[in-house]
């Protein structure tokens, strides 16, 4: 039994045309929220802080790896009829060490994902209604209920809750934008002139920061069952087993891909711009800006009535918008990894899943308090930067083998590497950065770096292993039966009650 509802499959009956927009556009809504989360919101907030505009770069820069692994996992999966989350348990089941490696890091990944959710939800709740923080958290994390039961009422529900909170938010920061009138000229220089500006250490790290803010290593794994799951109504995913019509999905993908990344780059670079519009001497009389501090700075110093309040409501609806994702994207890697879908109740699966999630982030959160949560959160984007690579690595391996003769898409496959090696300098620089923090804030103690030095040192050597360890693909359907895939598809669209229905 599968523990996820997937969307059913009708084949006779007409969909009213509203219906189909909202089928069309819920996947790109969902892969969206992992990059305009309130992580997201948070980097955004100091980049802006710290450099002005001067950070749009790392943005755009972002967006486009982003756009570029994103479309390779759903190539991956159309090639295949695989998910990601399947492929990599299958591909390395001859090395659990391997295994576990990858499941690990990308739980890692979620849970760094909940930790900035959790934190800022809690603000949200803050800054419109006055609770405290610790309640805001197990409030944010009892969303996982809410979830639950929205699963049970199929995934086109769960797409449309979040179509309209990223409308929420979208409306908002446009709000905030339109009051605060940021500089044309200052937006396009900082998105076309690459600059650390007079900070460099802090401009790195934050840097990394967004791009593990807008890549996530989770978010690979659930853009792909999310692909494999779309409903076949009329769209134009319907699989007939032709290496034409595989190759017209990949391109469809790719452009719907490319579409997320833009509209999230347009998301984030409204934020960020807001708060370097504020005035210079704001901007300079403080030493951080977090999630908090933004209401109490909107609120005094933008013209509108409902600025701080807009924020609140921004910040709720992406925190709420991420529970969701999360929560989808933990059961995917856990059901994929540890193949407990068989016999297993939904009920059991999210909250077993959310647990492994949730209950680290919410300690974090709680032990850091109020003062440390902000810095939590860019910590957090950070250690996301640093997980890709035992996700990106193993989908490189898998895709490998997958194309081949097979054509089409190899700009996107070289496009691949040359993110990869971006990545992995930047992981390099953002490790130098984290060094040299720890060594000043350590003082004479050696301690914090041993610690630091021993976790790299593992790291490297399990990045060495995975990339000279070779997948053991024989085992994985490399899309030879993807015919009769197709034909299993058409006889439940022939049974099934549509969800989007």
């Amino acid at each position: 039994m599968n523990t996820m509802h997937e969307p059913s499959l009708s084949a006779n009956k007409p969909q009213a045309l509203w219906k189909r927009v909202f089928a069309l556009i819920g996947l790109p809504c969902l892969i969206s929220v992992a990059a305009i989360d309130p992580g997201n919101l948070e980097v955004d907030l100091q980049a802006g802080h710290l450099l002005g505009y001067r950070l749009i770069w790392a943005l755009l820069l972002s967006s486009i790896i982003g756009f570029v692994l994103q479309a390779l996992a759903a190539r991956l999966t159309l090639r295949t009829g695989n998910h990601l989350a399947e492929l990599c348990a299958k591909a390395y089941a001859h090395d659990r060490v391997l295994s576990l490696t990858i499941f690990a890091f990308a739980e890692l990944s979620i849970v760094a994902f909940d930790l900035a959710e959790v934190v800022g939800t809690a603000i949200a709740l803050q800054l419109l209604f006055g609770w405290p923080l610790w309640l805001g958290m197990i409030l944010s994390a009892l969303d996982t209920m809410l979830v639950l039961y929205l699963q049970r009422r199929g995934l086109t529900t769960v797409e449309i809750l979040i179509e309209g909170m990223l409308f929420i938010l979208a409306a908002c920061l446009i709000y905030e934008f339109a009051l605060s009138r940021p500089s044309a000229a200052g937006m396009f220089y900082g998105t076309f002139v690459p600059t650390l500006g007079d900070r460099p250490q802090e401009a790195a790290i934050l840097a990394i920061g967004i791009l593990g803010s807008v890549i996530m290593a989770h978010n690979l794994f659930l853009h792909s069952w999310l692909i494999k799951h779309r409903s076949l109504n009329d769209g134009p995913l319907l699989i007939p087993p032709t290496l034409a019509s595989i190759n017209d999905e990949c391109r469809y993908a790719t452009i719907e891909t490319a579409a997320i990344f833009f509209a999230t780059f347009l998301i984030n670079t409204i934020a960020l711009s807001v708060t370097a519009a504020l005035p210079d001497k704001v901007l300079a009389s403080i030493d951080e800006i977090g999630l908090r501090d933004a209401g109490a700075l909107f609120r005094n110093f933008l013209p509108g009535e409902f600025a701080s309040t807009a924020w609140g409501v921004a910040l709720l609806a992406s925190g709420h918008a991420a529970t969701v994702t999360g929560t989808l994207a933990s059961q995917v890697v856990c059901e994929g990894f540890l193949d407990i879908r068989e016999g297993s109740s939904p009920a059991g699966i999210v909250l077993a899943t959310r647990a492994v999630a949730i209950i680290p982030a919410l300690a974090g959160a709680l032990i850091a308090g109020q003062e440390g949560a902000d810095r939590l959160v860019v910590l957090s984007q950070v250690v996301l930067s640093l997980a890709l690579p035992f996700v990106v690595i193993p989908l490189f391996k898998v895709l490998a083998v997958t194309e081949g003769e097979k054509g089409g898409g190899q700009w996107l496959v070289r496009a691949g590497y040359v993110s990869f090696a971006v990545l992995i300098v930047s992981n390099g620089f953002a490790v130098a950065g984290i060094g040299a923090q720890v060594r000043e804030e350590a003082g004479g103690n050696s301690f914090p770096l041993i610690v630091l030095g021993s976790v790299v040192v593992v790291a490297v050597g399990l990045i060495v292993n995975l990339l000279q360890t070779p997948p053991q693909l024989e085992e994985i359907d490399l899309g030879v039966n993807r015919g009769s895939e197709s034909a299993e598809r058409s006889a439940l669209a022939s049974e099934a009650t549509s969800t989007y229905s």
